[in-house]
């Protein structure tokens, strides 16, 4: 009998931190990376998302 090995991935979510003062563009980027599997983290300014963040997130997005 051959036996078959399978390998496994285990791929971590991604954490996407979201900082925009337009709630709708926040709501609608956060429901787009949610639907991509990604982990959202959404805020409506920079001082909210540093003073509640303890680790660094894998991509932060920032309006202009």
């Amino acid at each position: 009998m051959k036996t078959v090995s399978r390998q496994v991935r285990v791929m971590r979510v991604q954490t996407v931190l979201l900082i925009d003062n337009d709630p709708g563009l926040l709501g609608l980027l956060a429901l787009e990376l949610e639907l991509a599997y990604y982990n959202v983290e959404s805020f409506a300014s920079a001082e909210e998302a540093l003073a509640s963040r303890l680790e660094p997130p894998d991509l932060p997005v920032l309006d202009y």
